[in-house]
Order: C-alpha cells, then sequence, then structure tokens
C-alpha cells in the first residue's frame, strides 16, 4: 500500500512570425514545475518507502516552414523533459532508481499536395538522455514495467504518398524505415540459485549484472508499411486498410528467445447512410470486418530472464542465460455491427 501526491504546474507561450510570404518561423516555450510525493510499501521488494522530489522543466520548440504552391518544407528542434511515473518508483528494483528523462528532436520534412496526388518525407532523429524503456516485464498485477538506459536513440524516415484514383475512390500509404537503439546497455538479472550467504550476493539482492553492447530498444519494429483504399459514392463508404509490422524483440537483449515476428493484417469497414426526415436526420448503418484473412498473429508479449547459477566455470554470460516468453494470441476473423442515429 502506497499513497502517492503529485502537483503539476507549467506555463506555457508561442509565437508566429511570417517573415515573407510563405516563410514563417515559430517558437514555442514550456517551464513545467513538477512536486512528487509518495509514501508506503515498495511494490516490489515490500520495503518501507518514503520520496519527495521536484522537477523544472524548460521545453522549448522551434521551426521554420516554406509554403509555396502545394509545396511545404520544414525543419524543428525540440527539447522534452518526462517525470517518472508512480509505477516507476513503486515497481522499481534496487538496481533501478527511476531518473527523469530527456529528449532532443530534430525533423526536416518536404511535402507537396495535388488534386490528384500527394506525397510527403520526414527525416527525424530522437537523441534521448536516460529514455524510459520498456523491459519486457511485468508487475506483480500484470503491468509493463520500465526502466532508464542512459544513451539511446531512434532514427528515421517516414514516407507518405496517395493518389485520386476517381472521384469516389482513393488511395493512401505510408512506409517507416528507423533505427531504434540503446547505447552500452547493460541489465540486471536475477540468480535463481544465488548463495544467500554471500554478503556480495546480499548487497545486489541476488541479481548479476550484464552487459549486452548495442541492442535494440524493445517494442520497437525498424519497419512499418500502411495502406488504406478509401471508396465514397452516394452515402455508401467502404474501407480497406492494411498494416504490415516488422519484427520485433519483447526486451533489450536482442536474445531470439524474445523475438517477436512481423505479421500482416487487412480490416475492412462497410457503412451506409440513409437519409430521413422529420425527427430523424439519418441512420448510418455500419460493419467492421477485423482481420480478414484470418492471419494468427501475436502483436504483443512478455519476457523474463534469469540464471540458474553460472556456466561450469562459475561465470555469468549470455549463452547461459535462460528465458521465460509470453505471448498475447489476437483474434482471427471477426465482425462488428452496428448503427449510429442523428436526431
Amino acid at each position: 500500500r502506497n499513497r502517492g501526491d503529485k502537483l503539476d504546474v507549467n506555463a506555457f507561450a508561442k509565437a508566429n512570425w511570417e517573415i515573407v510570404k510563405g516563410l514563417s518561423i515559430y517558437g514555442d516555450l514550456q517551464y513545467r514545475f513538477v512536486d512528487y510525493r509518495l509514501s508506503g510499501v515498495n511494490d516490489e521488494d515490500l520495503n518501507e518507502m518514503s520520496l519527495h522530489e521536484q522537477f523544472h522543466f524548460f521545453n522549448p520548440k522551434a521551426g521554420v516552414s516554406y509554403s509555396t504552391k502545394g509545396h511545404n518544407v520544414y525543419a524543428t528542434f525540440a527539447m522534452a523533459n518526462r517525470e517518472p511515473t508512480r509505477k516507476n518508483y513503486t515497481e522499481c528494483g534496487p538496481n533501478d532508481q527511476p531518473r527523469h528523462e530527456t529528449l532532443y528532436d530534430y525533423e526536416v520534412g518536404y511535402s507537396y499536395s495535388h488534386k490528384i496526388f500527394s506525397i510527403g518525407a520526414n527525416l527525424y532523429f530522437m537523441d534521448y538522455d536516460n529514455q524510459l524503456v520498456l523491459t519486457g516485464k511485468l508487475s506483480d498485477t500484470g503491468a509493463a514495467l520500465t526502466r532508464n538506459v542512459k544513451n539511446s536513440y531512434r532514427m528515421g524516415v517516414e514516407l507518405l504518398a496517395g493518389v485520386q484514383i476517381a472521384k469516389c475512390l482513393r488511395w493512401d500509404t505510408n512506409l517507416t524505415l528507423s533505427r531504434n537503439k540503446i547505447l552500452n546497455y547493460t541489465d540486471w538479472v536475477d540468480d535463481w540459485y544465488a548463495d544467500w550467504n554471500d554478503p556480495q550476493v546480499i548487497a545486489s539482492s541476488g541479481q548479476v549484472e550484464i552487459d549486452y553492447g548495442t541492442t535494440d530498444i524493445a517494442f520497437s519494429p525498424s519497419v512499418l508499411v500502411g495502406s488504406t483504399f478509401s471508396f465514397d459514392l452516394k452515402g455508401f463508404s467502404a474501407v480497406f486498410q492494411t498494416n504490415f509490422v516488422g519484427s520485433q524483440y519483447l526486451d533489450n537483449t536482442m536474445n531470439k528467445a524474445s523475438k517477436l515476428p512481423a505479421y500482416c493484417v487487412s480490416n475492412l469497414g462497410l457503412a451506409y447512410c440513409l437519409p430521413l426526415k422529420k425527427v430523424v436526420k439519418d441512420i448510418t448503418f455500419r460493419i467492421q470486418m477485423n482481420n480478414l484473412f484470418n492471419a494468427k498473429y501475436v502483436s504483443n508479449g512478455w519476457s523474463y530472464s534469469y540464471f540458474e547459477g553460472g556456466d561450469a566455470d562459475g561465470n555469468f554470460t549470455r549463452e547461459n542465460q535462460k528465458y521465460e516468453v509470453g505471448y498475447y494470441a489476437q483474434a482471427p476473423f471477426n465482425i462488428h455491427a452496428g448503427f449510429v442515429v442523428r436526431f
């Protein structure tokens, strides 16, 4: 049992300036003050806890853009800070005391819009200090746990395109290619057969420190693809959507045992709006068909790793690390129907 009190105060200012026609610069400034107080029992080790932390965050953002004849070019820089959540404090172990994270975001992009088609590209680099990343572990109540990693980044390109095939038919697609990395990742792994008569074991709570080097950030696929066909004619509409999600890892160790396979899912939505008069304006009937081709896939899960003592020489290495992995299987083909009445 524990109690938390949080006070959050912020001030915000924003300015835009059009230097010449089509060329604009803008800036955002935000100051946040957070006062955090926690008392009670830590959920992880059941020890008494008493916490009082204060955060002073300055979050600026600035950018420049130029627009002419459907073309738009822009560049932005933003800095953001985020405090640990209540769960970060109450679920942390002795080696995972949470710290606030800071993000430095750099983006440049281009887009063009025509009455028949549109295209766009966005390049981004997100540099993190003490990013709070998912570990793949769950709390005793099933909540996903996070921890700080000192140096990490996300970088990639986002591509967008759309075309008006006919007056009533449009196709939109998007592609994201990214690298999501933790630099010099280390983790504390439980040793199930630890000797609790050893003072070093007691000091480390029976955990072993393992250095994994540079690894992928958990739950961060490097490839995302989307496709949407939209049809609209005389009150009838249909949307056929396909999403592809590349492979990803359930934790930050990049072990094959914790890898989540890529998957592709398609959904179809149908709707018809029946116009009426007087009291009821119209009734819209909707049918949503999900996982149209009955794909068998998992989109989430958890991973827990541990040691059953060291190897033959008493060393703890990645090769003799054990894994328990769980998956959240998604529903096969399913259909939903309903209607909306407007008065």
